[in-house]
């Protein structure tokens, strides 16, 4: 399909988004009448096309979302479209980043699943974001990590966290260094993205395998609840040596394999800083 103006791709992506409407449904994505005016708030000024959730009321908004965001591109010859899931900002990496915590094992087994069934088109990338003058600037980029997605497992998603912490303390030293108000350098994460012909039914195809992706990567937990699940886990202790036993640890003795003093069943909440976890 064939545009002639700039009028025309914008018709385009209103009908891309009419029909992501379609494919992800009102839990998904921001369910808009047939109004090409309303649907354009979503086109930023660089000419891709946000898809919001449902709660969302403005382009700001879904873009510092705490979630990565799914957007689509139509090319300069508009012969070719790129739908990527994005996390594009410092707290939407961080939450990104809690996927490797042992509270999301199932998810992050589920998710590399997913991903390893999308066909080889999907790409996932850590991209260096670079603002060197303010913080408001349009921002640079440069690759510094990239694997096939269906090939991403345990071993290269460790690899793809440890380069995005790179970037993240590379950004701070620089601030240091040259005095900024925000870092130079920030990561973000192409958790998946892919570029096909700019055809209806294989849009709806790609949108279609993402879902699971993208419904993961909004129910992952942030710190703050990690942090109160963690204080509410049943753990044993021994008020002797202080040891601490994690309950898949536990094994039935009710004895301190330690000292052979009592153990006590508790949370971890309820449990000072004089005690630590048992290292055997």
């Amino acid at each position: 399909m064939e545009f002639g103006d700039r009028g025309m791709k914008i018709q385009r992506y209103v009908q891309l988004y009419q029909i992501a409407q379609d494919v992800l449904g009102d839990n998904l994505v921001k369910h808009v009448e047939d109004d090409n005016e309303i649907i354009s708030e979503w086109i930023s000024k660089e000419e891709w096309l946000m898809l919001p959730l449902p709660s969302e009321r403005s382009m700001n908004e879904a873009k510092n979302r705490m979630e990565p965001n799914i957007y689509v591109s139509i090319d300069d010859d508009e012969q070719n479209v790129v739908i990527g899931l994005d996390a594009n900002t410092l707290n939407s990496v961080k939450k990104l980043k809690n996927i490797l915590h042992e509270f999301h094992n199932s998810e992050k087994n589920y998710l590399l699943e997913k991903i390893s069934q999308l066909d080889d088109s999907f790409s996932t990338k850590v991209n260096s974001k670079i603002k060197n003058n303010h913080f408001s600037q349009r921002p640079d980029y440069k690759q510094e990590f990239l694997i096939q997605s269906n090939k991403l497992d345990n071993d290269s998603i460790e690899e793809m966290f440890i380069k995005v912490d790179e970037i993240r303390k590379r950004g701070l030293n620089l601030m240091q260094v040259k005095g900024t108000s925000h870092p130079i350098e920030t990561p973000n994460i192409e958790l998946v993205s892919t570029k096909f012909q700019n055809d209806d039914e294989i849009f709806k195809h790609k949108l279609q395998v993402i879902i699971p992706i993208f419904e993961t990567c909004i129910n992952i937990k942030t710190e703050t609840s990690l942090k109160k699940i963690e204080k509410e886990k049943v753990v044993f202790v021994c008020t002797k040596c202080k040891e601490i036993i994690s309950k898949s640890e536990f094994t039935q003795d009710p004895f301190c394999q330690k000292c052979r003093s009592i153990l006590k069943r508790t949370k971890m909440k309820n449990i000072d800083e004089s005690y630590h976890l048992r290292s055997d």
